[in-house]
């Protein structure tokens, strides 16, 4: 009897997810306007300023990005999350492309973006998926181009976040600098979120949110 593996396991998860209705965000988050609004302040040259969103889902902090004039490239496993996406933009005639497949095999040439998103999407993975992503990403980002990395963090309550959703790795300091080798990258911003449930006070959510830049 097969035995499904982590990837598939991860695939059928989010298109559960996603085909019930769940998780089809419609609007950024506060982080991705401002990682790049501070990166790209130029309404002009964005135009020219190549976008990819691992782990995108329903497209909305790419729907941001192309309203604002960016190239964008989004990529997911769920189908319905980039059906949903797709659709979207085509009603709003916003111009992007989403493509269905992982993020720890990203089917893009070298070098191909200026800028790659992950609103903690790797961090529903395994660790060694997740050290995949973060090469692959390494690898489609241009010299000098830029990543913003959110996930959770270690001492996230994991009863609060719920399986369901896929939480694979809560990371601490240790591995996200294994991850991000000074040989590699430069760190320009690192620092931890820390949020209080409006529904549960005693719960307090911990994300880190790191910007890095391929050397």
């Amino acid at each position: 009897m097969h035995s499904p593996s982590n990837k598939e396991l991860l695939e059928r998860r989010w298109n559960e997810i996603y085909g019930s209705g769940l998780q089809l965000n419609l609007y950024p988050y506060e982080q991705v306007i401002r990682f790049l609004n501070r990166h790209f302040p130029d309404p002009i040259q964005r135009s020219s300023t190549s976008v990819l969103d691992v782990g995108c889902g329903a497209g909305n902090n790419l729907w941001f990005a192309a309203r604002h004039g960016f190239q964008c490239t989004g990529i997911d496993i769920g189908e319905a999350a980039i059906a949903f996406a797709r659709e979207r933009f085509r009603q709003e005639d916003l111009s992007g492309e989403f493509v269905l497949g992982s993020f720890a095999q990203l089917p893009f040439c070298d070098a191909s973006f200026d800028a790659v998103l992950d609103r903690c999407a790797i961090t529903a993975a395994t660790p060694e998926v997740g050290e995949q992503a973060i090469a692959e990403i390494y690898r489609c980002l241009k010299p000098g181009g830029v990543f913003m990395f959110n996930t959770l963090a270690s001492d996230q309550r994991t009863e609060k976040t719920g399986h369901a959703y896929g939480v694979g790795t809560l990371y601490d300091e240790a591995a996200i600098r294994t991850l991000f080798p000074g040989h590699q990258w430069q760190i320009l911003s690192w620092h931890k979120m820390q949020t209080i449930s409006m529904l549960d006070p005693s719960y307090i959510a911990s994300q880190w949110l790191l910007e890095a830049q391929r050397i």
